[in-house]
């Protein structure tokens, strides 16, 4: 579960980063971390920490970009709804 939220985060990073046509060096000087960090996330060579991970949800969220949702997740919230 925590794999697949780590995932869908860094998905939605990335998505922000090649939409926006910014750098690897803008979005880390953004977060408060290194290029080469940043780089080493989205390309799978590493998992950011928990502290991380606050500060990817914190610059997604200030930049109001939606975080990609679970598949299974959205089939359950309509289940419930009805």
């Amino acid at each position: 579960m925590k794999i697949k939220k780590i995932s869908n985060l860094l998905k939605a990073l990335q998505a922000y980063r090649l939409d926006k046509r910014l750098s690897y060096a803008k979005v880390g000087e953004s977060m408060g971390y290194r290029k080469h960090t940043v780089m080493n996330w989205l390309l799978g060579r590493h998992k950011p920490s928990q502290l991380a991970e606050a500060a990817i949800l914190h610059f997604l969220a200030a930049r109001q970009e939606p975080i990609i949702k679970e598949k299974n997740k959205c089939k359950s919230a309509k289940k419930t709804s009805r």
